[in-house]
């Protein structure tokens, strides 16, 4: 029972040593910290997500995957102003939860058997 109780203190005392912020870490990266990006690189970082997620979408649901392609390429402007105007309201998220999330709502969900 001791040694349990010391294994359980000594856990618990080194725990702040694993706090990433103490070890100075960067801060997490947000859909705020994007949106302060320069547009070509905000750009190249969706047109990223966007073919990361089509090669799964293609290799598992072809129709998600076109559909992907043909929202995103037939109005690039009008898409990536949808996707910061998500950012602005949700800009504690990681970008790309906020980007799939568009996606999603676009063309299905990424659930797959």
């Amino acid at each position: 029972m001791k040694t349990i109780k010391k294994v359980a203190v000594a856990a618990l005392l080194l725990i702040p040593a694993f706090n990433t912020n103490a070890l100075g870490a960067p801060e997490k990266f947000t859909a705020k910290k994007f949106l302060e990006w320069k547009e070509s690189n905000r750009r190249s970082y969706i047109q990223t997500t966007l073919q990361t997620a089509n090669i799964i979408a293609n290799g598992n649901d072809e129709e998600q995957s076109e559909c992907l392609k043909k929202w995103y390429f037939s109005d690039q402007e009008g898409r990536a102003n949808l996707i910061y105007s998500y950012m602005e309201k949700h800009s504690d998220f990681h970008p790309i939860g906020v980007i799939i999330a568009v996606f999603e709502k676009q063309c299905g969900e990424f659930i797959y058997k």
